[in-house]
């Protein structure tokens, strides 16, 4: 067991640690690939495929953000104390919110020339 420092006989909060800004990265990552329609191990994502990545990655944000409430709660309403620490896991869900928003799924468009114009036109397939 780590020994925890003490202050006044009772044990002091830490602010959220990089295991939890890891599993909110994870879990907007993966939640991202589903907006995106992008598998980086699976060729042709089906339905059932961008399910169970959409359940994974929303119970690995869920969890990560549900241990990021109650470290920081913790710290800044019993402790009174700040650390940028509890910043970090918001500013990653926001980007990608950000990034979610901004960013569209593509929608089986491709490039070919027009027949005869010489231009470039979208057509779609």
């Amino acid at each position: 067991m780590r020994d925890r420092q003490t202050e006044g006989g009772r044990d002091t909060a830490t602010a959220p640690g990089s295991a939890v800004l890891t599993g909110t990265i994870l879990g907007v990552v993966v939640l991202m690939c589903v907006h995106l329609d992008w598998a980086p191990f699976v060729r042709n994502p089906t339905g059932p495929d961008q399910l169970v990545a959409l359940v994974v990655g929303g119970i690995v944000l869920g969890v990560s953000l549900l241990v990021w409430a109650i470290k920081s709660l913790y710290l800044l309403g019993r402790e009174n104390r700040w650390s940028w620490k509890v910043a970090a896991a918001p500013v990653v869900v926001l980007a990608g919110l950000v990034a979610g928003l901004v960013l569209q799924p593509v929608t089986g468009v491709s490039l070919t020339t027009g027949a005869g114009r010489g231009a470039w036109s979208a057509v779609e397939l």
